[in-house]
């Protein structure tokens, strides 16, 4: 005799998403210099520093060693580069930026690399009122 059972489990509704923000505001470590998209979420990134020049702020996402590395040096020399050249983009013409990267304190994955960032020299308003951007 075959019998058919019912089973019933209780709705369970989605979690709210919680917007996470690209970048938070944090000061490297002290280090040397030396799996994200480079293009993705640069311009939301340096916008949130352009506010507040000199500060320094800490990507969210952990990457490799070497993706951390190259995009710290991506960003320090973008205003050696052409912008059509850069691998990033978000960056304005006459902007220069401090990087570095290395694992955070807070996470303790040591394949955890981060790219920390700062605006260290704004472009000048003629740049920014023209939106020279890469």
């Amino acid at each position: 005799m075959h019998h058919e059972v019912a089973l019933s489990f209780p709705s369970n509704p989605p979690a709210p998403k919680v917007a996470v923000p690209a970048a938070v505001e944090s000061i490297p470590p002290k280090i040397g210099r030396s799996g994200c998209s480079r293009r993705g979420t640069w311009p939301e990134r340096l916008s949130m520093a352009r506010v507040k020049p000199g500060v320094w702020f800490r990507m969210t996402e952990p990457l490799t060693k070497a993706s951390a590395s190259q995009m710290a040096s991506d960003l320090r020399n973008s205003y050696r580069r052409r912008l059509e050249s850069l691998r990033m983009s978000g960056v304005v013409v006459g902007e220069r930026w401090e990087a570095e990267y290395g694992n955070d304190p807070t996470d303790s994955d040591p394949t955890h690399f981060y790219v920390w960032f700062r605006l260290i020299t704004p472009a000048p308003s003629t740049f920014l009122a023209q939106g020279v951007t890469r």
